[in-house]
């Protein structure tokens, strides 16, 4: 494995924190919580973690600049954080999507893009790299072919509606904004942590930290039978390279629809109520340990469509694959 694809040091976290900003003001929230179990099973300075007023922890894909900055902190050392843990959580048995379209038509490139990923990672082998994972205390990595009912799904037919909302889209929508929108079609489609509201924000509306630290991020609202985990997407061209244009393709205009969107995607996968799922000890999970690595980012096929993607952390090989 590729030396770069190792993951970063909760110290290394902590001083990009310190150097981007020396607080969380311009994350998806302010607020520095005391957190419930089980947002607490993080470290407190994880860059890839804020908390919302209740809580809630919102999981973030850095920027590239980000990223950069954060492995040349760790001084090029090899991780101290190894594989994925379980902490007790549910995992996606059975995935779906519900691709909330939030101020823009069905007919946005963006949209149109997402849409056809949704339709064709079920049963894909990119997407078979969450398969190992699993929501059973003392349960061993499920096999790449295992059926086991605790075991991540892979199953087709994941996207199971595109939906055009068409209230207001704020300048700077605020993650209870999108919770809220999230929320408002999970009354239609269902809660609980099966089913991902995959919230696209239309170009021109742009949360706070997104370009500059953060390109989305996924997260969880609501408590019990009422829970609903949503994605926070806001239009990834708008941030040009910093979040994946032109990362594999020429020239790549919207490389980076599909390589934040599997990111979010897959991290929900495993892990649909931040933080109770997988993730290492400094707080990354499957996707932000192979985060802006080439290789394994690459353009791979889907059922018949390609799409350009992340590699995904493998426990099985202890490092980042495209396959399992």
């Amino acid at each position: 494995m590729h030396q770069t694809s190792r993951i970063l040091t909760a110290a290394a976290a902590a001083a990009l924190l310190a150097a981007c900003s020396g607080n969380m003001s311009s994350l998806p929230t302010n607020t520095t919580p005391s957190a419930p179990s089980p947002s607490m099973r993080v470290p407190l300075n994880s860059p890839f973690v804020a908390y919302d007023e209740h809580g809630h922890a919102s999981h973030l894909f850095l920027t590239r600049e980000s990223m950069d900055k954060l492995r040349k902190n760790a001084g090029g050392q090899a991780s101290t954080s190894g594989n994925l843990t379980y902490h007790g959580g549910p995992v996606q048995t059975t995935p779906k999507v519900v691709l909330v379209l939030w101020g823009m038509s069905a007919s946005d490139p963006e949209a149109t893009i997402l849409q056809n990923f949704f339709s064709h990672v079920g049963g894909s082998p990119w997407q078979n790299t969450t398969h190992q994972y699993y929501q059973s205390p003392g349960a061993a990595l499920c096999s790449s072919t295992s059926t086991s009912s605790y075991c991540a799904g892979n199953q087709t037919g994941q996207l199971l509606a595109t939906v055009t909302d068409t209230s207001s889209v704020p300048r700077r929508p605020s993650q209870s904004n999108v919770a809220s929108i999230a929320s408002k079609w999970a009354a239609t489609y269902g809660h609980g942590p099966q089913i991902n509201y995959f919230v696209a924000i239309a170009s021109g509306h742009d949360p706070s930290g997104f370009k500059t630290q953060w390109c989305a991020f996924h997260s969880s609202t609501g408590s019990g039978s009422s829970e609903v985990s949503y994605t926070d997407f806001p239009y990834s061209t708008d941030a040009g390279a910093s979040c994946g244009e032109g990362f594999i393709n020429s020239p790549g205009t919207y490389d980076g629809v599909t390589i934040v969107g599997g990111h979010e995607y897959a991290e929900t996968v495993t892990d649909p109520e931040p933080n109770s799922g997988w993730l290492d000890s400094s707080g990354a999970e499957n996707g932000d340990k192979c985060a802006w690595l080439k290789p394994p980012a690459s353009n791979q096929t889907f059922n018949g469509s390609s799409f350009p993607v992340q590699g995904l952390w493998s426990n099985a090989v202890s490092g980042c694959a495209v396959s399992y």
